[in-house]
């Protein structure tokens, strides 16, 4: 394999990211039952992670205001499979 010179980069997390996820419920109200909430995809850039669920929600995390979003899917209760964040 030929080396172009170009190098690409990569993102890596080193530690745990806990204060992430903690900002997630780990259930979800349906009615009069709670169900655990489970993350079906995620995509994360230096700036920015987004965490998509099984209930239809995308948690999108701001890395350096440490403020967090929930959005919701446009047909609710459907499971995001693939997420990507773009930088314009």
């Amino acid at each position: 394999m030929e080396d172009s010179g170009e190098s690409k980069a990569v993102l890596r997390e080193w530690g745990p990211q806990t204060h992430i996820v903690r900002q997630i419920p780990a259930t979800v109200q349906r009615g009069l039952f709670k169900q655990d909430l489970n993350f079906t995809c995620i995509s994360a850039l230096a700036d920015f992670v987004a965490i998509g669920t099984d209930q239809g929600a995308v948690y999108w995390y701001n890395r350096r205001t440490g403020e967090s979003q929930t959005l919701q899917c446009e047909v609710r209760n459907q499971e995001p499979l693939q997420i990507r964040i773009v930088k314009l």
